[in-house]
């Protein structure tokens, strides 16, 4: 007896043993035991995957409540072999962006992660491409999952028509990977141009694509000795005057002789009195126009600066973006008359080019007050606005120089991309509005705390629609500008009632040397004039579907003298 206990604990001791030595299965077993894997979805609703996996107990499939474009049947089950189908929206973002979630998987006490990644309906690894004037072929590569026969290419604006002349070959380079070859015509223009094409397939489009031309020619100056003089184009006679410098850039010694360049300006100082409020104030600016002589008469892009030589160097750059000297305009600023406060002064620089694009560099004393100081440099090309679905050198104007640079209005446009608003932009934004600067946009959801809550409040801007709408300074949550659009949303229509009043405090606080209280009421009764034809103009508007926004101001701090 004694025998056969000690034989029970032995063979007890060796079960327990090899219990203890005999790795553990896990609960959940993936393909290749994997502890984690990665599923591709197409942009097509249609889109489904199958993960396959094995649970020694009873399982459960969790999301994020927020991912609403991602669906999975099932969501819980028995253990044993399992397969789960995965199923998506379309992704109908523009922005060229992937889309991406992780799904949790648990059995018992073991969990197992399930990536999601879906594509856009063409993904490319760049969107913006330059082209020299001898590029008669271009050829780029995008990844979609639609058949060659489903692909199109398509420009609705005649800049795109006038660069892109056919598609010479599409061809399939790998999966679901292609390679489309453009044939282009040659520019023979002295400057360079950008044109702007989608693709598309089942009504899902591309973002946009946009490809800069150089310049077929450049010419040179050889007679320098009209840079610097000084025309007087209007002196005030109300108020303490406004000094409005308008320069050019890329202009040659021929365009002076020939007049192109007082054309220009003058052009220029017509648009800016068009609209209100400037239209109603005119009489309180001094204009000066300041004649600056180029080198050469095209201009850089991105990092080219080899290939130009103007005399503010204007620099295209990505996207709509420009870059100028802000030093040298201040100086031929200056030019126009030594007593004049730079703090308080617009200057306008126009670009000798028919192109889209536009910034203003807006200078700020950090000084926390209802009424901004601090030069504006506004860059402004003459764009084409036959080229660009009726945006022209006039509507880019009363963005960049009247909005941006009178104004010190921030940009009322979002993207998609940008999600909601970091808490160190939102701190920066604040930062700024304490200055007075940036007060058409605002964090504060409720109408009744944010800066145009009284227009929002008075019916007698009940035809403006004012109120907050999500998504504004390039974010699209977290931040609210007060009408759907307006010309600090897309370069149409007419400002809105916050913007108009910010515009109108500013002339007045300059014009008054300081000595300047606001009132609303005396505000409501000057803007009885636009009050209805601003609503129309606002809601009056021409969808630009191939632009995209101007570039973002430039916020610098005024540098103080040593």
């Amino acid at each position: 007896m004694k025998k056969f206990l000690h034989l029970i604990q032995i063979l007890l001791l060796i079960v327990i043993y090899s219990g203890c030595s005999k790795d553990v299965d896990p609960e959940i077993t993936l393909s290749n035991n994997a502890t984690s894997i990665s599923v591709d979805l197409n942009s097509f609703s249609t889109s489904t995957a199958i993960v396959s996996f094995n649970s020694a107990t009873d399982w459960t499939l969790e999301k994020n409540d927020s991912i609403w474009w991602i669906k999975a049947t099932p969501t819980h089950g028995r253990g044993g072999e399992t397969t789960v189908t995965l199923s998506a929206t379309h992704n109908l973002d523009f922005t060229n962006s992937e889309r991406s979630t992780t799904l949790i998987l648990t059995s018992g006490g073991i969990t197992r992660q399930i990536t999601v990644t879906q594509m856009p309906a063409f993904k490319m690894k760049n969107t913006h491409f330059d082209v020299t004037v001898n590029d008669t072929l271009f050829t780029f590569s995008f990844k979609t999952f639609a058949k060659k026969s489903e692909i199109k290419a398509y420009s609705d604006s005649t800049s795109g028509k006038a660069i892109i002349k056919e598609i010479r070959k599409l061809e399939q380079t790998a999966t679901n990977e292609w390679k489309m070859t453009l044939k282009l015509n040659k520019n023979d223009t002295h400057t360079s141009r950008t044109g702007y094409m989608q693709l598309s397939y089942n009504g899902l489009r591309s973002s946009i694509i946009s490809i800069t031309q150089e310049a077929g020619a450049t010419d040179e100056s050889e007679d320098y000795s009209a840079d610097g003089q000084v025309t007087n184009l209007q002196t005030h006679t109300i108020g303490a005057g406004i000094p409005l410098i308008i320069m050019g850039d890329g202009f040659i010694d021929k365009d002076i002789s020939d007049g192109a360049y007082d054309k220009a300006m003058d052009n220029a100082m017509t648009y800016f009195f068009n609209i209100e409020p400037t239209k109603s104030f005119r009489e309180y600016f001094d204009v000066y126009r300041v004649k600056a002589v180029s080198k050469y008469n095209t201009f850089a892009y991105n990092t080219d600066t080899t290939s130009t030589a103007t005399a503010f160097g204007c620099t295209f750059g990505g996207g709509t973006y420009i870059e100028g000297k802000d030093g040298k305009c201040q100086n031929y600023a200056k030019k126009a008359g030594a007593d004049i406060n730079l703090d308080n002064t617009l200057i306008i620089i126009v670009l000798n080019s028919p192109e889209y694009a536009g910034t203003c560099a807006m200078y700020y004393n950090p000084v926390k007050t209802d009424f901004p100081t601090g030069v504006s440099i506004a860059y402004v090309p003459m764009t084409n606005p036959n080229e660009y679905d009726g945006i022209g050198f006039e509507q880019v104007l009363y963005h960049e120089a009247i909005g941006h640079g009178l104004g010190k209005l921030d940009d009322e446009y979002y993207y998609e991309k940008y999600g909601t608003i970091t808490n160190s932009a939102r701190d920066e934004l604040l930062k700024y509005q304490s200055y007075g600067i940036c007060r058409n946009v605002d964090i504060h959801s409720d109408v009744t705390q944010t800066y145009w809550s009284s227009f929002a409040a008075d019916s007698r801007y009940s035809n403006e629609s004012i109120g907050t709408y999500e998504g504004a300074s390039t974010y699209a949550k977290g931040v609210y500008r007060a009408t759907q659009t307006s010309i600090m949303v897309g370069n149409t229509g007419s400002f809105n009632a916050p913007s108009r009043e910010a515009i109108y405090k500013r002339i007045l606080y300059i014009a008054n040397k300081g000595n300047y209280f606001y009132s609303y009421n005396n505000f409501t009764s000057y803007d009885a004039i636009n009050r209805n034809a601003s609503s129309r103009r606002l809601f009056n508007t021409t969808p630009t579907h191939f632009l995209q926004p101007l570039g973002r101001p430039q916020i610098r701090p005024v540098k103080k003298k040593k």
